[in-house]
């Protein structure tokens, strides 16, 4: 980071938000991680079949799902940071219910607590891409992809320690135990640098009055190259009357609003294949190499870890590309080469070739979710509703991939000469590609509004470079 002169208080602080959100992105990726990188010893323990397993390990999505519908209403009324620093309690809470009940064997009080951890973990997400959201517009800069790094970045550290964990024997309470100290300190110290824009608690009732009476015609919206908000003359960039802008407009927006707009749906579409792209791979990818292939076990991980690390290496580098030729097209290219890499993977003859094709599938998978998030939150009066709609459809996406594809693999078994059906089978991925290249204008930024990637090029990038 570089700076021509005296750096001011406003961008420190924005700078500091922005790092804020990558930690708690990161302390949440840290969180499943930990726990991904247990579920042998959670087998065990509990004595699941693989079947029970499957229907265990769909309790995170189904908890997902459950809470992102009222994320919205959770994160307007609490604040993002009041919203990530509660979740984070209680996505620790989630696993520690596990490894107790793992411990004692107690199958039901395990479920209970995997759902209680999905469910967490999807308020706290949202919430912390509505603060992710914010930051993108005092940026000026498309860093969304960046952000959401964090959280590949978690994983692959939580999955490593837990690796390790298991290498040294040591038992669940202990490990989810400090786990959990160490991802909800992370998460509480992060959210205390956000700046507080959506949240009723910071303001009077008569700043309040004032915001609603300002946010009337003309629209709220961020001048170009200006730190002031249209309707709120004078106001800077970083004073409350903008904050309670925000709330007032979001106040009066509710989630059966966002359903309505057709392109949130659009958007929905958008991140439905980017989470199937990446569920499926997370799920299957291994199964399918060793059972697809004949490949070795450890080859099998070595194919996950190459689609989690190219899409750990997307996300940093994905600002250039979405800054180069748009978001649109971004999400364009990225639709298209996920189709490639699924193909590849799933029909090649070879394992070198399989193991390309996972590379190509996590590197272009890996931007549909934050960009569709970044273009939900584009107004920042909005956002809140409309990051839990597409965040729904985004985990409903978690939450089905898994039986249809293990449905379809059961019935290919034997079928055009592949041996078993899981790497058929995931050439399903490749139909919800083809609509998210199609769906991808509805990621245009709004008519009236200034969004992060419109002033890309044309505002302080607050030390936010490119790799």
């Amino acid at each position: 980071m570089t700076s021509a002169g005296p750096v001011s208080t406003d961008t420190v602080k924005v700078r500091t938000a922005g790092w804020a959100v990558f930690v708690a992105y990161l302390a949440a990726g840290i969180s499943m991680g930990t726990f991904y990188g247990r579920v042998p010893a959670v087998r065990e323990d509990l004595g699941l079949s693989a079947a029970a397993l499957g229907a265990f390990l769909l309790m995170w999505a189904l908890g997902s799902v459950c809470a992102l519908p009222l994320s919205g209403a959770i994160t307007t009324r609490l604040g993002a940071d009041r919203t990530v620093g509660l979740f984070a309690t209680i996505v620790a809470i989630g696993y520690m219910t596990v490894a107790f009940a793992s411990s004692t064997g107690l199958a039901p009080i395990a479920f209970v607590g995997l759902w209680l951890a999905g469910a967490g973990t999807g308020a706290w997400d949202a919430a912390a891409t509505v603060e992710g959201a914010v930051v993108e517009h005092k940026l000026g800069r498309a860093v969304m992809s960046r952000f959401r790094s964090g959280e590949s970045a978690g994983q692959v550290i939580g999955a490593a320690l837990g690796a390790l964990a298991a290498g040294l024997h040591l038992p669940l309470e202990q490990h989810f135990g400090i786990a959990s100290i160490v991802f909800v300190a992370m998460a509480v110290i992060a959210a205390r640098r956000f700046i507080p824009v959506i949240g009723p608690r910071d303001f009077p009732d008569d700043l309040a009055e004032a915001g609603r009476r300002a946010a009337e015609p003309p629209p709220l919206q961020v001048g170009e190259g200006s730190d002031h908000v249209y309707g709120l003359p004078g106001a800077d960039m970083m004073d409350i009357p903008d904050q309670v802008s925000a709330v007032s407009v979001a106040r009066r927006n509710s989630i059966l609003d966002a359903w309505k707009e057709p392109r949130i749906l659009l958007l929905g579409v958008i991140i439905f294949s980017a989470a199937m792209a990446d569920g499926s791979a997370s799920d299957w990818t291994s199964t399918a190499l060793v059972h697809g292939l004949d490949a070795p076990e450890f080859v099998g991980s070595l194919g996950v870890s190459v689609f989690f690390m190219a899409a750990f290496i997307m996300r940093l580098l994905g600002t250039v590309l979405v800054e180069r030729v748009g978001r649109v097209t971004a999400l364009r290219i990225c639709s298209g080469l996920t189709f490639v890499g699924v193909a590849l993977f799933a029909f090649a003859p070879w394992l070198g070739a399989a193991l390309a094709g996972s590379l190509i599938w996590g590197a272009a998978s890996a931007l549909g979710f934050p960009l569709a998030l970044s273009a939900a939150a584009d107004d920042p009066a909005k956002a809140p509703q409309r990051v839990a709609v597409v965040s729904t459809i985004g985990y409903f996406a978690f939450l089905v991939a898994p039986f249809i594809i293990g449905q379809l693999a059961a019935h290919l078994n034997g079928v055009g000469g592949y041996g078993t059906g899981y790497r058929p089978a995931l050439a399903i991925v490749m139909i919800p590609a083809v609509f998210a290249l199609f769906a991808a204008r509805a990621a245009s930024p709004q008519e009236g509004k200034t969004t992060a990637s419109a002033q890309a090029r044309t505002t302080n990038r607050l030390g936010w470079r490119s790799a």
